[in-house]
């Protein structure tokens, strides 16, 4: 592993959740905000933070048409107010999940697991989208930025979007790309981006192709000079996946891997990883002894 491109990859192996105080005590107070009836939505997650102190997150499930919502929760005198901005109805996108992205303007950008217009993927019809949600004086809008086809481009974004200063997005599909994983990819780094025209193009990046170089790649992160960094979550020499680095090349980006997991001590199918003040790389393995014979046909 190469230390002077990460500085320091930190590799936690996740086996509980403690929420830490700044004195000796590890207590804690939890507060309910809000209670989801399955009508509005079940299985919260990806909450972000707006400006004025406003909670937007999305629900897997649930909702009018049970593929899941997009909510609003709103702190009042007494107490936090939902409110369903968007009901997902399996057109325009089914089980939305992972990270929101909130602009300047206050429009919201996410990715949906199904759903969407066009492709056929493997368990699904359909292969998932890239949407945006604006806000306007006649309220929220839903608009689908692209439907993932199950092709080059990807299909099955499970893990959200990140956005860059020059308004491109870039997020990470669980399979698509090159069909030599399962029969159904080992899943694309892409890009979207906003064209001249008001239309949005889709870019695959980099595409998982014969599991050596990993599979299933979930959350990405940028640093401040447009290199992307991830984790896949199987894959790699030792099956237990990898973290790795797109740099941008004049003609294309440069892939590269920085570790490999081996799924014993420091633990395997990484994920999520986020950074520290001070560059370093942190993430969480989860290791299963049951995946390593599921993995071993990635090579074949």
């Amino acid at each position: 592993m190469n230390s002077t491109m990460l500085r320091a990859l930190r590799l936690v192996l996740l086996v509980a959740v403690a929420l830490e105080s700044a004195g000796p005590s590890y207590a804690q107070t939890e507060t309910v905000l809000h209670s989801f009836n399955g009508f509005e939505g079940s299985y919260p997650n990806s909450l972000i933070f707006d400006a004025q102190g406003n909670l937007y997150g999305t629900t897997y499930i649930g909702g009018t048409y049970s593929y899941g919502t997009i909510f609003r929760l709103t702190p009042t005198s007494g107490g936090w107010k939902e409110t369903v901005l968007h009901n997902f109805s399996g057109s325009d996108g089914e089980y939305p999940s992972g990270k929101l992205v909130l602009d300047a303007a206050g429009n919201l950008y996410g990715t949906t697991f199904g759903g969407g217009l066009q492709g056929s993927c493997y368990y699904y019809q359909t292969c998932g989208t890239i949407y945006r949600l604006s806000h306007t004086a006649e309220g929220w809008t839903h608009t689908v930025l692209y439907s993932f086809t199950g092709h080059a481009d990807g299909s099955q974004p499970a893990a959200g979007l990140i956005a860059d200063a020059a308004g491109n997005f870039y997020g990470t599909t669980a399979s698509g790309g090159d069909l030599k994983i399962f029969g159904s990819g080992g899943g694309v780094v892409f890009e979207l981006s906003p064209t001249a025209t008001g239309e949005w193009r889709e870019t695959a990046l980099y595409s998982f192709h014969d599991g050596f170089d990993g599979a299933f790649p979930g959350p990405i992160l940028l640093d401040g000079m447009g290199n992307i960094y991830g984790a896949a979550g199987a894959g790699g020499t030792y099956n237990y996946g990898e973290a790795f680095k797109l740099v941008p090349r004049k003609g294309g980006w440069q892939f590269s891997t920085i570790y490999q997991f081996n799924g014993q001590a420091e633990g395997g199918i990484p994920c999520c990883l986020e950074w520290d003040a001070n560059g370093s790389l942190f993430g969480v393995n989860t290791r299963s002894e049951e995946h390593t014979s599921e993995l071993q046909s990635l090579r074949h």
